[in-house]
């Protein structure tokens, strides 16, 4: 109600760090025993807090007749007293106090009459604003969108050891613009070993809705900040010298980084800053599905009970999965793609009628050295060679992959020429320096999860090296598994595979053609969970990491089937705009294949 002739005040509180955003207030007016004129107060929506500082209490006075004689500030309830540095002030500061909650603090102002007016503003500190954020810009990152705060989190080496040392983790924040906010995205990493940099870019976090939901990037253990590990070199290789120097850091206990540790360090952080109204949601990528998947394993011993309201895994690992299997899932998704140049006339016509055989026939001509690199057919092209550029198309570039295997049977002087031209781009390394954040993986941390977490083998070294040669579409090397077995000799431990039965509704992305984490993998992820809220969703054309592809219809698709989940997960999701991937173009007919092709063998044909 408006009542004229009477003095203004507007009251404001404000935190000192924009980045705690606003929401909306709840005021409590409370009756004005008066029956002649007295101020009127509005107040401002500043009310929700989730960094630990001194926050503001800022009011603007009018008064129709310039009369005002008082301010006074005080606190009406809270979990504790908080100090209001000068009550008298027409703006004040509050200590930030040691307890989460909500504070309500009233404002009464007096003109000259000693007639008054009164306002209330709750104040909510939440359980995150305890802890220690700061603004921490971090380097060398392409796109990353800006804003980002970062915490230390203290957790022990060792979980189930009550006196291990204690190492810090780096997490990675984005608070949203509107607070409070609708909840927490928690995005795990793949690698192992990935510290998460394409987290970090505005049009992934999008995807998430990040006007509405805060970001939380929980770096794993080893990978990033105070307790990365580094060879004292300053190239982070796995090398015996380096496994050693760990070992001694770390009283010879560097297998405790490893999964079941990280996914304690999840619960862990998790916990501390959950608050009341504000969902919980874990996406898992790649790798960050099989910490995820521990995780659910894990957490009820901190809880008791569920901790999250939902989980996204995108591009599934089970369990059980061991990488020393990887180059089965390449041959898989291989034979798939020359199934698609045969369902293609002239894909078809190219590789003689019968892609596979096609491929059995380049090969046996590369064995008998009948292909060159040079003119002077000094530099043969070997069944290695042509192996690992069939593996890097596989890994990202499905298309071009029945191109690749034209010019290596034809051979002619311009596919040797396009051949040399991709050679050194095959060898490309990235530079492994212990930089932070130099590189996208640690690679000292996937030797250590290979090592305790994916390495079980069935086979022997001479059964394995068996096996590769056998493989069609990928040429790993030896020492990923068994060498290095030698140079980080730390003991594998089984994994637990069952997953616990829970109300966590469960959301399963994966690509078609998904050589890392087929879609068979995928679909053993979804049987072992034993909760009933689950759905599986295939996107036929994609390729390793659903969330960071668009080649499909529907460009919104993989973000408008994310957000409806995390919005309520108890609806039918609609996923039908999945099964619209673009077409795979083994005919190499399209602008960007052919751009594909050319800067990789400086070709836009391979025909």
């Amino acid at each position: 109600m408006k009542i004229p002739h009477l003095p203004i005040i507007t009251i404001f509180l404000t935190s000192t760090l924009c980045a705690c955003g606003g929401s909306n207030s709840v005021s409590k007016a409370e009756p004005v025993t008066t029956n002649a004129t007295a101020p009127t107060i509005n107040l401002s929506e500043k009310n929700y807090i989730k960094r630990l500082d001194n926050f503001k209490l800022t009011a603007k006075a009018f008064d129709e007749n310039n009369d005002i004689k008082s301010y006074f500030w005080q606190q009406t309830t809270g979990p504790e007293i908080a100090n209001i540095l000068n009550d008298n002030a027409l703006n004040t500061q509050v200590n930030f106090p040691k307890i989460a909650g909500k504070y309500t603090f009233k404002l009464t102002v007096t003109d000259s009459q000693n007639l008054s007016s009164n306002k209330s503003i709750e104040v909510t500190v939440t359980n995150t604003a305890l802890l220690d954020w700061y603004d921490c810009n971090l380097p060398s990152i392409e796109n990353k969108k800006t804003g980002e705060e970062c915490l230390h989190q203290k957790v022990p080496l060792q979980w189930q050891n009550s006196s291990s040392t204690q190492i810090e983790n780096l997490i990675v924040r984005y608070l949203a613009p509107q607070q409070p906010a609708k909840g927490k995205i928690w995005i795990l990493d793949g690698g192992p070993g990935g510290n998460a940099k394409w987290a970090m870019r505005e049009e992934i976090q999008q995807k998430f809705n990040a006007n509405e939901w805060d970001i939380y990037i929980p770096i794993h253990r080893g990978v990033e900040g105070p307790n990365k590990l580094n060879c004292s070199n300053k190239i982070n290789f796995p090398s015996l010298q380096c496994f050693n120097e760990l070992q001694m850091q770390y009283d010879s206990n560097l297998a405790a980084f490893n999964t079941e540790n990280a996914a304690y360090d999840l619960a862990d952080i998790i916990g501390k800053v959950s608050e009341a109204g504000e969902k919980d949601i874990v996406f898992g990528a790649s790798y960050g599905t099989f910490l995820a998947q521990k995780y659910l394993q894990q957490h009820t011993e901190f809880f008791g009970e569920d901790q999250i309201d939902g989980m996204i895994l995108d591009s599934s690992a089970p369990l059980d999965f061991q990488s020393i299997n990887m180059g089965i899932n390449y041959d898989f998704i291989g034979a798939r793609v020359l199934n698609l140049c045969d369902e293609n006339v002239f894909c078809h016509q190219q590789l003689g009628g019968d892609a596979k055989l096609f491929l059995e026939q380049t090969y046996n001509k590369l064995s008998l050295g009948e292909c060159f690199f040079d003119e002077g057919k000094t530099m043969p092209v070997t069944v290695n060679f042509a192996k690992s550029l069939l593996d890097s198309a596989v890994t990202e570039y499905i298309d071009i992959v029945p191109g690749i295997i034209k010019m290596l049977n034809r051979c002619s002087y311009n596919d040797q020429k396009a051949l040399r031209y991709v050679q050194p781009l095959l060898n490309e390394s990235q530079t492994l320096s212990s930089a932070p954040f130099s590189t996208s993986d640690n690679l000292l941390v996937t030797a250590t999860i290979n090592s305790t977490n994916m390495f079980r083998p069935t086979m022997s070294k001479l059964e394995y090296e068996q096996h590769i040669n056998q493989l069609k579409f990928t040429n790993l090397d030896n020492q990923v598994f068994f060498e290095l077995a030698k140079i980080w000799p730390l003991e594998a431990q089984p994994l637990k595979t069952t997953l616990p039965v829970t109300s966590i509704p469960l959301l399963l992305l994966n690509g078609g053609l998904d050589p890392q984490s087929t879609d068979i993998m995928t679909q053993k992820v979804f049987n072992n969970y034993a909760g009933n809220q689950k759905k599986l969703v295939v996107f036929p054309g994609f390729s390793h990491g659903v969330i960071l592809k668009n080649n499909i219809e529907e460009p919104h698709c993989v973000a408008n089937i994310i957000q409806k989940f995390i919005a309520n997960s108890d609806q039918e999701l609609d996923s039908q705009c999945a099964a619209k991937t673009l077409p795979v173009d083994v005919a190499v007919k399209n602008d960007h294949t052919k751009n594909i092709f050319d800067s990789f063998f400086g070709t836009s044909s391979p025909w």
